[in-house]
């Protein structure tokens, strides 16, 4: 994911977006997915980063900002 950062979006959004981007990557979706590739992602992996979000007590809309 952090290649896919660099190279699909460092280019495309403005400086502060991209930096908010990674933080939230950083923080709150490496500890969940982990180190796998964009590709090998699966639906299961973004309900369980989802769940594990709402029972930390975060709203479904805040949580879905965080792994879209």
């Amino acid at each position: 994911m952090k290649n896919w950062l660099r190279v699909y979006k460092y280019t495309e959004v403005e400086r502060t977006t991209y930096d908010r981007y990674e933080c939230t990557a950083e923080h709150q979706i490496y500890p969940y997915i982990g180190n796998k590739p964009v590709g090998d992602i699966t639906s299961a992996d973004i309900k369980k980063l989802l769940t594990k979000h709402m029972n930390a007590g975060y709203a479904f809309t805040t949580s879905k900002k965080r792994v879209s």
